[in-house]
């Protein structure tokens, strides 16, 4: 995984999402963050970039999201799509200090959406994150030179101790490690015994993340073939 930015804001917890590269390619974040020095010295907190927020907003929002979240906003909450907020709940809580959180299930749309956010050059942090040969696919095909590159040099230690491979697919799509490998590990069971659709267990696993970049299409389709797989 790789993640491409413009301005000068670094964030890497979208960059750790364990999967083969078919299963990654269904699979693209991008975010934004007020860039530093852009409206004052204090990682750009300052008044005045909430309107281009909202811009950015609604930039995402008519591309169609998997899972979409505002954190945090005015009164000091984090809503995400997946949690069951509404576009219009999101988009009335962002104000200076908000986060603009995404994902998308296909390169296209945030091809799209970065050329949009070159034309408009709202002078806010932008960040992309998928693929490596992906996300410069994005960036050449919009004439965009990324202002930072962040990779994943993968796991290292006491590997033995980790959970399944088909569970840490799940819960590395929250970067803050707010999904339970447990629960992970309940849910697919659930489905495995047809108690449960892959569905409903990957928007329960979605709720967990507070970021909003968890992929709910992407793990339903993990649940799924975790269900149909024979047990070891």
């Amino acid at each position: 995984m790789a993640s491409a930015r413009w301005k000068t804001r670094p964030l890497t917890h979208s960059l750790h999402r364990l999967g083969t590269q078919e299963s990654l390619k269904n699979d693209y974040v991008v975010f934004a963050l007020t860039a530093a020095g852009i409206y004052g010295k204090d990682l750009g907190h300052t008044a005045g970039s909430a309107a281009k927020k909202k811009r950015f907003f609604d930039i995402i929002a008519i591309h169609n999201p998997v899972n979409m979240s505002v954190s945090p906003t005015q009164d000091r909450r984090r809503l995400a799509l997946a949690a069951g907020y509404s576009l219009t709940q999101l988009r009335d809580g962002i104000y200076d200090k908000s986060e603009i959180y995404s994902v998308f299930n296909d390169l296209d749309a945030a091809k799209k959406i970065v050329r949009v956010l070159k034309k408009e050059d709202l002078g806010l942090s932008v960040v992309v994150s998928g693929l490596l040969d992906e996300v410069f696919k994005c960036c050449t095909e919009t004439s965009l030179t990324p202002h930072t590159v962040n990779m994943s040099v993968g796991i290292m230690g006491k590997m033995e101790l980790l959970p399944g491979r088909e569970v840490l697919e799940l819960t590395t799509m929250c970067g803050h490690s707010l999904v339970s490998s447990k629960l992970a590990e309940h849910l697919i069971d659930k489905a495995k015994r047809k108690e449960m659709t892959p569905e409903k267990a990957a928007q329960t696993l979605s709720k967990q993340c507070v970021c909003g970049i968890f992929n709910t299409e992407r793990a339903a389709k993990l649940i799924e073939l975790a269900a149909a797989a024979p047990a070891q």
